[in-house]
């Protein structure tokens, strides 16, 4: 691959920046699938008890 003769470096600092940024979301993410996972769990639990009632 060609290096992009338009791209400058960026200092360590932008990059450290970069990465903190990235790794919030990835943790806002995280914790939404986490919620995601629990509500599904929740309604599981909920339609195991209504099938126990219907046998």
């Amino acid at each position: 691959m060609k290096k992009n003769e338009s791209q400058k470096p960026i200092s360590l600092e932008e990059l450290l920046r970069g990465l903190r940024v990235q790794d919030e979301y990835q943790a806002k993410i995280i914790s939404m699938q986490e919620e995601t996972i629990s509500l599904q769990n929740k309604q599981n639990e909920e339609l195991a008890e209504m099938l126990d009632k219907v046998h």
